[in-house]
């Protein structure tokens, strides 16, 4: 689309008419005595309704150890895997009884049995 020059106080005057121009495409250049000093333009457009599924496919990896006991986490919560001093703390707060979660599950191969 073209572009059109217009004085601040004219503008000012017919903005209800600029407008259309806008909406079609068209650049509003305001200038104050013969010195350009801003442009009005229109924003781009959105589609609508939902994103097309998949479009950030191949964007993104996910490590093949995602999920697994991480050694470091292990070691900060004293040696043990870190949810186990989660799952502790939980039944010391009542959350379970004698036979709370963390007397029930135990650690084995590398996950929780429970």
């Amino acid at each position: 689309m073209g572009e059109t020059v217009i004085d601040l106080r004219e503008a000012a005057l017919h903005f209800a008419e600029l407008t259309p121009l806008i909406r079609a495409g068209q650049v509003i250049t305001l200038c104050d005595a013969d010195q350009p000093v801003a442009e009005i333009r229109p924003l781009p457009r959105r589609t609508a309704g939902r994103r097309a599924f998949g479009l950030a496919r191949g964007t993104l990896t996910v490590p093949d150890d995602f999920g697994k006991p991480d050694p470091d986490l292990d070691r900060m919560f004293g040696g043990e895997p870190a949810c186990s001093s989660l799952l502790r703390r939980l039944d010391e707060r009542g959350a379970g009884e004698a036979g709370g979660i963390a007397a029930r599950s135990s650690w084995r191969g590398g996950r929780w049995l429970v």
